[in-house]
Protein backbone atom coordinates (compact mmCIF):
# COMPACT_ATOMS: atom_id res chain seq x y z
CA UNK A 1 0.00 0.00 0.00
CA UNK A 2 1.05 3.47 -0.93
CA UNK A 3 0.50 5.33 2.67
CA UNK A 4 2.73 2.34 4.21
CA UNK A 5 5.94 4.98 3.26
CA UNK A 6 4.20 7.90 4.83
CA UNK A 7 7.09 8.24 6.71
CA UNK A 8 9.84 7.98 3.77
CA UNK A 9 9.25 11.07 1.84
CA UNK A 10 11.10 9.66 -1.18
CA UNK A 11 9.65 6.11 -0.59
CA UNK A 12 6.19 7.37 -0.67
CA UNK A 13 7.10 9.73 -3.73
CA UNK A 14 8.38 6.63 -6.25
CA UNK A 15 5.76 4.62 -5.05
CA UNK A 16 3.06 7.26 -6.27
CA UNK A 17 4.24 7.60 -9.62
CA UNK A 18 4.44 4.03 -10.03
CA UNK A 19 0.81 3.94 -9.17
CA UNK A 20 0.41 6.93 -11.30
CA UNK A 21 1.99 5.11 -14.17
CA UNK A 22 -0.23 1.84 -13.94
CA UNK A 23 -3.58 3.47 -12.54
CA UNK A 24 -3.96 6.33 -15.06
CA UNK A 25 -5.35 6.63 -17.94
CA UNK A 26 -3.28 7.84 -20.42
CA UNK A 27 -5.94 9.58 -22.78
CA UNK A 28 -8.34 10.55 -20.12
CA UNK A 29 -7.86 14.27 -20.76
CA UNK A 30 -8.74 14.17 -24.24
CA UNK A 31 -11.61 12.33 -23.34
CA UNK A 32 -12.78 14.57 -20.79
CA UNK A 33 -12.64 17.12 -23.10
CA UNK A 34 -16.47 18.80 -23.63
CA UNK A 35 -17.28 16.13 -21.98
CA UNK A 36 -21.11 15.49 -21.49
CA UNK A 37 -22.03 16.12 -17.45
CA UNK A 38 -23.21 12.38 -16.72
CA UNK A 39 -19.85 11.34 -18.43
CA UNK A 40 -17.41 13.63 -16.46
CA UNK A 41 -19.74 12.56 -13.24
CA UNK A 42 -19.19 8.87 -13.43
CA UNK A 43 -15.50 9.06 -14.66
CA UNK A 44 -14.96 11.32 -11.29
CA UNK A 45 -16.98 8.05 -9.17
CA UNK A 46 -14.19 6.32 -11.21
CA UNK A 47 -11.25 7.66 -10.19
CA UNK A 48 -12.34 8.96 -6.83
CA UNK A 49 -12.84 4.69 -6.37
CA UNK A 50 -8.97 4.22 -7.43
CA UNK A 51 -7.53 6.83 -5.23
CA UNK A 52 -8.99 5.37 -2.32
CA UNK A 53 -8.54 2.56 -3.09
CA UNK A 54 -5.04 3.31 -2.17
CA UNK A 55 -6.78 5.50 0.46
CA UNK A 56 -5.95 8.99 -1.10
CA UNK A 57 -8.81 10.65 -1.28
CA UNK A 58 -9.20 10.71 2.34
CA UNK A 59 -5.54 10.99 2.91
CA UNK A 60 -5.63 14.26 4.40
CA UNK A 61 -8.80 12.64 7.01
CA UNK A 62 -7.56 13.19 10.49
CA UNK A 63 -8.51 10.17 12.52
CA UNK A 64 -11.11 11.99 14.56
CA UNK A 65 -12.79 11.77 10.86
CA UNK A 66 -12.06 8.13 10.68
CA UNK A 67 -8.89 8.75 8.51
CA UNK A 68 -5.33 7.99 8.87
CA UNK A 69 -3.64 11.70 9.98
CA UNK A 70 -1.00 12.06 7.09
CA UNK A 71 1.01 14.85 7.51
CA UNK A 72 1.51 17.83 6.17
CA UNK A 73 4.55 16.82 4.34
CA UNK A 74 3.32 13.68 2.95
CA UNK A 75 -0.34 15.63 1.89
CA UNK A 76 2.05 17.71 -0.16
CA UNK A 77 3.84 14.89 -1.79
CA UNK A 78 0.48 13.15 -3.10
CA UNK A 79 -1.12 16.96 -4.49
CA UNK A 80 2.55 17.54 -6.27
CA UNK A 81 2.54 14.17 -7.84
CA UNK A 82 -0.87 14.18 -8.99
CA UNK A 83 0.02 17.92 -10.41
CA UNK A 84 3.31 16.72 -12.40
CA UNK A 85 1.07 14.26 -14.30
CA UNK A 86 -1.87 16.59 -14.35
CA UNK A 87 -3.84 13.79 -13.14
CA UNK A 88 -7.60 14.61 -12.44
CA UNK A 89 -9.07 16.12 -9.54
CA UNK A 90 -13.26 15.20 -8.36
CA UNK A 91 -14.60 18.46 -7.60
CA UNK A 92 -17.94 16.25 -7.07
CA UNK A 93 -16.69 15.02 -3.97
CA UNK A 94 -15.65 18.69 -2.36
CA UNK A 95 -18.48 18.20 -0.06
CA UNK A 96 -17.85 14.65 0.42
CA UNK A 97 -14.25 14.67 1.66
CA UNK A 98 -13.95 18.23 3.16
CA UNK A 99 -17.93 19.58 4.24
CA UNK A 100 -19.37 16.68 5.54
CA UNK A 101 -16.57 14.90 8.33
CA UNK A 102 -15.11 18.31 9.67
CA UNK A 103 -19.26 19.24 10.44
CA UNK A 104 -19.90 15.45 11.89
CA UNK A 105 -16.89 15.01 13.63
CA UNK A 106 -17.48 18.34 15.77
CA UNK A 107 -21.17 18.50 15.94
CA UNK A 108 -22.62 14.58 14.47
CA UNK A 109 -24.02 11.91 16.97
CA UNK A 110 -22.23 8.50 16.46
CA UNK A 111 -24.53 7.27 14.57
CA UNK A 112 -24.86 10.15 11.80
CA UNK A 113 -20.88 9.78 11.57
CA UNK A 114 -21.36 5.93 11.44
CA UNK A 115 -23.85 5.90 8.67
CA UNK A 116 -22.39 8.75 6.55
CA UNK A 117 -18.40 8.93 6.92
CA UNK A 118 -17.70 5.13 5.74
CA UNK A 119 -20.66 5.49 2.86
CA UNK A 120 -18.29 8.04 1.92
CA UNK A 121 -15.18 6.16 1.65
CA UNK A 122 -16.28 2.62 0.99
CA UNK A 123 -19.61 3.38 -1.36
CA UNK A 124 -18.22 7.02 -2.73
CA UNK A 125 -21.51 8.54 -1.96
CA UNK A 126 -21.47 12.06 -3.69
CA UNK A 127 -22.90 15.02 -1.09
CA UNK A 128 -23.89 18.87 -1.92
CA UNK A 129 -23.97 21.71 0.15
CA UNK A 130 -27.61 23.94 0.74
CA UNK A 131 -26.46 26.55 1.92
CA UNK A 132 -26.83 30.15 -0.38
CA UNK A 133 -30.20 31.16 -1.30
CA UNK A 134 -31.25 33.77 -4.39
CA UNK A 135 -31.71 37.14 -1.01
CA UNK A 136 -28.93 34.91 0.90
CA UNK A 137 -25.17 34.61 -0.80
CA UNK A 138 -22.76 36.60 0.97
CA UNK A 139 -25.37 37.73 3.99
CA UNK A 140 -25.70 33.89 4.45
CA UNK A 141 -27.54 34.77 7.81
CA UNK A 142 -30.53 36.22 5.69
CA UNK A 143 -31.65 32.56 4.51
CA UNK A 144 -35.29 32.19 4.19
CA UNK A 145 -35.93 28.37 3.40
CA UNK A 146 -37.93 27.42 6.52
CA UNK A 147 -38.60 23.99 8.72
CA UNK A 148 -41.32 23.50 10.26
CA UNK A 149 -41.09 20.87 13.31
CA UNK A 150 -44.59 18.03 12.47
CA UNK A 151 -43.85 15.59 15.03
CA UNK A 152 -40.62 13.51 14.48
CA UNK A 153 -40.12 15.31 11.28
CA UNK A 154 -39.28 18.86 9.46
CA UNK A 155 -41.57 20.05 6.71
CA UNK A 156 -39.12 21.98 4.63
CA UNK A 157 -39.90 24.78 2.04
CA UNK A 158 -37.63 27.05 0.25
CA UNK A 159 -34.77 27.43 -2.77
CA UNK A 160 -31.55 27.35 -2.16
CA UNK A 161 -28.55 28.25 -5.29
CA UNK A 162 -24.90 27.33 -6.02
CA UNK A 163 -25.33 23.58 -4.82
CA UNK A 164 -22.44 21.97 -6.27
CA UNK A 165 -23.17 19.39 -8.31
CA UNK A 166 -26.71 18.82 -6.54
CA UNK A 167 -27.94 16.90 -9.37
CA UNK A 168 -25.35 13.74 -8.78
CA UNK A 169 -25.76 14.30 -4.75
CA UNK A 170 -27.34 11.56 -2.56
CA UNK A 171 -27.31 13.85 0.76
CA UNK A 172 -27.18 17.35 1.36
CA UNK A 173 -25.97 19.37 4.14
CA UNK A 174 -29.14 22.20 4.53
CA UNK A 175 -29.37 25.20 6.59
CA UNK A 176 -32.70 25.50 7.09
CA UNK A 177 -34.46 28.87 9.51
CA UNK A 178 -36.03 27.29 12.70
CA UNK A 179 -37.20 30.25 14.10
CA UNK A 180 -37.39 33.88 13.87
CA UNK A 181 -36.92 35.00 16.89
CA UNK A 182 -33.73 37.31 18.40
CA UNK A 183 -31.06 38.04 15.61
CA UNK A 184 -30.82 36.69 12.19
CA UNK A 185 -28.07 34.23 12.95
CA UNK A 186 -29.63 33.13 15.95
CA UNK A 187 -32.53 31.02 13.98
CA UNK A 188 -30.67 28.62 11.98
CA UNK A 189 -30.82 25.07 12.32
CA UNK A 190 -28.42 22.52 10.10
CA UNK A 191 -30.14 19.24 8.62
CA UNK A 192 -29.18 15.96 6.58
CA UNK A 193 -31.75 15.68 3.44
CA UNK A 194 -31.88 12.88 1.21
CA UNK A 195 -31.65 14.23 -2.05
CA UNK A 196 -33.94 11.65 -3.40
CA UNK A 197 -37.14 12.72 -0.83
CA UNK A 198 -40.46 13.79 -2.43
CA UNK A 199 -40.51 17.93 -3.24
CA UNK A 200 -36.89 18.08 -4.16
CA UNK A 201 -36.45 19.96 -7.71
CA UNK A 202 -32.67 20.25 -8.78
CA UNK A 203 -32.06 22.55 -11.96
CA UNK A 204 -28.44 23.48 -13.29
CA UNK A 205 -27.49 26.62 -13.63
CA UNK A 206 -25.31 26.94 -17.05
CA UNK A 207 -21.59 29.01 -15.94
CA UNK A 208 -20.26 31.46 -18.65
CA UNK A 209 -18.13 28.64 -20.40
CA UNK A 210 -21.34 26.75 -20.77
CA UNK A 211 -20.93 23.91 -18.38
CA UNK A 212 -23.82 22.71 -16.69
CA UNK A 213 -22.40 20.21 -14.50
CA UNK A 214 -20.60 22.46 -11.58
CA UNK A 215 -23.78 24.60 -9.97
CA UNK A 216 -27.35 24.18 -9.92
CA UNK A 217 -30.65 25.32 -7.87
CA UNK A 218 -32.56 23.62 -5.35
CA UNK A 219 -36.18 23.94 -4.52
CA UNK A 220 -37.66 22.40 -1.68
CA UNK A 221 -41.50 21.96 -1.58
CA UNK A 222 -43.31 20.24 1.57
CA UNK A 223 -39.87 18.10 2.02
CA UNK A 224 -40.19 16.18 5.19
CA UNK A 225 -36.78 15.33 6.75
CA UNK A 226 -36.65 13.45 9.76
CA UNK A 227 -35.94 14.98 13.36
CA UNK A 228 -32.98 12.31 13.58
CA UNK A 229 -31.02 14.15 10.19
CA UNK A 230 -30.77 17.14 12.80
CA UNK A 231 -26.90 18.13 13.44
CA UNK A 232 -26.28 19.45 16.55
CA UNK A 233 -29.09 21.39 18.81
CA UNK A 234 -31.81 23.29 16.63
CA UNK A 235 -31.14 26.94 16.38
CA UNK A 236 -27.45 26.05 16.12
CA UNK A 237 -27.53 26.15 12.45
CA UNK A 238 -25.18 29.51 12.31
CA UNK A 239 -22.11 28.11 14.54
CA UNK A 240 -21.83 24.79 12.52
CA UNK A 241 -22.06 26.39 9.53
CA UNK A 242 -18.37 28.05 10.35
CA UNK A 243 -16.86 24.31 10.87
CA UNK A 244 -18.04 23.59 7.27
CA UNK A 245 -16.66 26.59 5.86
CA UNK A 246 -13.28 26.57 7.65
CA UNK A 247 -12.68 22.97 6.48
CA UNK A 248 -12.90 24.61 2.61
CA UNK A 249 -10.05 26.51 2.91
CA UNK A 250 -7.51 24.61 4.20
CA UNK A 251 -6.67 21.49 2.16
CA UNK A 252 -8.57 22.25 -0.62
CA UNK A 253 -6.44 25.38 -0.94
CA UNK A 254 -3.31 23.60 -0.45
CA UNK A 255 -4.51 21.63 -3.12
CA UNK A 256 -5.22 23.99 -5.44
CA UNK A 257 -1.78 25.92 -4.62
CA UNK A 258 0.61 23.11 -4.88
CA UNK A 259 -0.97 22.18 -8.35
CA UNK A 260 -0.57 25.58 -9.61
CA UNK A 261 3.35 25.61 -8.38
CA UNK A 262 3.45 22.48 -10.47
CA UNK A 263 2.05 23.74 -13.51
CA UNK A 264 3.39 27.22 -13.43
CA UNK A 265 6.96 26.16 -13.54
CA UNK A 266 6.29 23.90 -16.11
CA UNK A 267 5.09 26.57 -18.31
CA UNK A 268 7.84 28.25 -17.32
CA UNK A 269 10.22 24.95 -18.55
CA UNK A 270 8.58 25.03 -21.49
CA UNK A 271 8.75 28.14 -21.84
CA UNK A 272 12.81 28.13 -22.15
CA UNK A 273 13.00 25.08 -24.26
CA UNK A 274 11.02 27.03 -27.14
CA UNK A 275 12.57 30.48 -26.34
CA UNK A 276 8.64 32.02 -25.38
CA UNK A 277 8.32 35.62 -26.49
CA UNK A 278 7.18 36.38 -22.83
CA UNK A 279 10.58 35.91 -21.62
CA UNK A 280 11.75 38.70 -23.38
CA UNK A 281 9.41 40.67 -22.30
CA UNK A 282 10.28 42.66 -18.58
CA UNK A 283 6.90 43.43 -17.36
CA UNK A 284 5.43 39.33 -18.10
CA UNK A 285 8.87 38.60 -16.18
CA UNK A 286 8.13 40.24 -13.41
CA UNK A 287 4.46 39.09 -13.24
CA UNK A 288 5.37 35.67 -13.56
CA UNK A 289 7.59 36.14 -10.71
CA UNK A 290 5.46 37.89 -8.60
CA UNK A 291 2.76 35.31 -9.21
CA UNK A 292 5.38 32.70 -7.75
CA UNK A 293 5.85 34.66 -5.20
CA UNK A 294 2.16 34.86 -4.10
CA UNK A 295 1.53 31.45 -4.52
CA UNK A 296 3.88 30.68 -1.82
CA UNK A 297 2.43 33.11 0.68
CA UNK A 298 -1.00 31.10 -0.08
CA UNK A 299 0.48 27.53 0.26
CA UNK A 300 2.01 28.92 3.65
CA UNK A 301 -1.46 30.59 4.76
CA UNK A 302 -3.37 27.10 3.76
CA UNK A 303 -0.77 24.73 5.64
CA UNK A 304 -1.40 27.25 8.71
CA UNK A 305 -5.11 27.31 7.85
CA UNK A 306 -5.11 23.06 8.28
CA UNK A 307 -2.57 23.27 11.61
CA UNK A 308 -5.38 25.39 13.36
CA UNK A 309 -8.08 23.24 12.45
CA UNK A 310 -6.09 20.13 13.88
CA UNK A 311 -5.87 22.41 16.95
CA UNK A 312 -9.23 22.91 16.98
CA UNK A 313 -9.05 26.22 16.48
CA UNK A 314 -11.43 26.89 13.85
CA UNK A 315 -12.83 30.69 14.64
CA UNK A 316 -9.86 32.56 13.54
CA UNK A 317 -9.52 34.66 10.33
CA UNK A 318 -6.77 33.12 8.76
CA UNK A 319 -9.52 30.85 6.61
CA UNK A 320 -10.72 34.30 5.27
CA UNK A 321 -7.26 35.50 4.48
CA UNK A 322 -6.27 32.56 2.81
CA UNK A 323 -9.58 32.49 0.72
CA UNK A 324 -8.90 35.75 -0.78
CA UNK A 325 -5.43 35.27 -1.86
CA UNK A 326 -6.32 32.00 -3.51
CA UNK A 327 -9.13 33.52 -5.44
CA UNK A 328 -7.74 36.44 -6.86
CA UNK A 329 -4.33 34.61 -7.30
CA UNK A 330 -6.45 32.47 -9.36
CA UNK A 331 -7.80 35.45 -11.47
CA UNK A 332 -4.45 36.78 -11.74
CA UNK A 333 -2.87 32.56 -13.31
CA UNK A 334 -4.89 32.86 -15.93
CA UNK A 335 -5.62 36.33 -16.74
CA UNK A 336 -1.59 36.05 -17.49
CA UNK A 337 -1.67 32.85 -19.02
CA UNK A 338 -4.44 34.17 -21.88
CA UNK A 339 -2.16 37.57 -22.11
CA UNK A 340 0.83 35.72 -22.82
CA UNK A 341 -0.46 32.81 -24.58
CA UNK A 342 -1.57 35.01 -28.21
CA UNK A 343 -4.49 35.67 -29.58
CA UNK A 344 -5.72 31.75 -29.94
CA UNK A 345 -6.18 31.84 -26.50
CA UNK A 346 -9.19 34.61 -26.32
CA UNK A 347 -11.34 32.18 -27.21
CA UNK A 348 -13.66 30.04 -25.29
CA UNK A 349 -12.78 26.15 -26.33
CA UNK A 350 -14.68 22.90 -24.99
CA UNK A 351 -12.37 22.28 -21.85
CA UNK A 352 -11.87 19.61 -19.16
CA UNK A 353 -13.26 20.89 -16.41
CA UNK A 354 -11.60 17.76 -14.27
CA UNK A 355 -8.14 20.09 -13.84
CA UNK A 356 -7.42 23.86 -12.59
CA UNK A 357 -5.07 24.86 -15.14
CA UNK A 358 -6.49 23.55 -19.06
CA UNK A 359 -4.64 24.08 -22.68
CA UNK A 360 -7.79 27.11 -23.22
CA UNK A 361 -6.58 29.64 -20.61
CA UNK A 362 -9.96 32.18 -21.33
CA UNK A 363 -11.91 29.38 -20.45
CA UNK A 364 -10.06 28.99 -17.11
CA UNK A 365 -9.86 32.83 -16.78
CA UNK A 366 -13.89 33.01 -17.16
CA UNK A 367 -14.48 29.99 -14.62
CA UNK A 368 -12.00 31.63 -11.85
CA UNK A 369 -14.48 34.51 -11.01
CA UNK A 370 -17.01 32.37 -9.30
CA UNK A 371 -14.03 31.72 -6.78
CA UNK A 372 -13.86 35.55 -5.36
CA UNK A 373 -17.82 34.50 -4.91
CA UNK A 374 -18.18 31.18 -3.77
CA UNK A 375 -17.59 30.68 -0.16
CA UNK A 376 -18.61 34.17 0.87
CA UNK A 377 -17.71 37.13 -1.30
CA UNK A 378 -13.93 38.52 -1.19
CA UNK A 379 -16.01 41.76 -0.03
CA UNK A 380 -17.71 40.20 2.85
CA UNK A 381 -14.72 38.32 3.62
CA UNK A 382 -12.83 41.48 3.60
CA UNK A 383 -15.67 43.70 6.00
CA UNK A 384 -15.18 40.08 8.80
CA UNK A 385 -11.38 40.80 8.89
CA UNK A 386 -11.60 44.65 9.17
CA UNK A 387 -14.62 44.13 11.74
CA UNK A 388 -13.26 40.75 13.93
CA UNK A 389 -9.85 40.89 13.23
CA UNK A 390 -8.86 43.98 13.09
CA UNK A 391 -11.88 45.48 15.39
CA UNK A 392 -12.39 48.32 13.00
CA UNK A 393 -15.99 49.68 13.64
CA UNK A 394 -19.10 49.23 11.00
CA UNK A 395 -19.99 52.31 9.15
Amino acid sequence: MILNHRDDFSALRSALRAWLADTLPSDWFEHMVGATEEDSLQFQRDWFSSLESECLATAHWPTRWGGVNLSLSAQSIIYEELARVNAPMIPAYVISLYHLPATLAEFGTPEQRDRYLPAVRNEGVIWCQGFSEPGAGSDLASLKTQAVRDGDYYVVNGQKVWSSYAHGAKHCLLLVRTSNEGSKHAGITYLIVDMDTPGIDVRPIVQADGARLDFAEVFYEDVRVPVENLIGEENQGWQIAQTTLAAERGVIILEKALRWRVQLKTMLHQAQQSNAYWLQDAQLRREYARLMGKMEGVVTLARRVISENERGELRSMTPAYTKILCSELAQEIHSWRARTAGIEAQLVAPKNHLVEITNHPMSDYLRSWALTISGGSNEIMRNLIAQRDLGMPKR
